[in-house]
């Protein structure tokens, strides 16, 4: 839970994408970034999708599975959710344009 980590990321296309996990998100945020803004000493990120608020406002336990993205443009991506960390996960298709 340390506030010093690196955030660790994917490249895809122009954007750093990270799941994010903290004390204020314990389920975790996907996120993204440039790399110019990752290189800065407190980049900004843009949330993508907050589990937290997913779980709370599905009253669903998600807990995160990867996400897969269609390669060039990275614009559609399919999130892998599963309930309670279960196998079976169920799919959730957001826009990140």
């Amino acid at each position: 839970d340390s506030r010093d980590r690196i955030p660790m990321v994917a490249r895809r296309g122009a954007f750093l994408f990270n799941v994010w996990r903290d004390a204020n998100n314990p389920r975790g945020l996907w996120r993204r970034t440039t790399l110019a803004e990752y290189q800065k000493p407190q980049p900004a990120w843009e949330t993508l999708l907050d589990l937290d608020a997913l779980a709370k406002s599905e009253n669903q336990n998600w807990v995160w599975g990867g996400s897969t993205c269609l390669e060039r443009a990275y614009e559609r991506c399919l999130l892998k959710l599963s309930r309670g960390g279960a196998d079976a996960g169920v799919a959730k298709k957001p826009d990140v344009k």
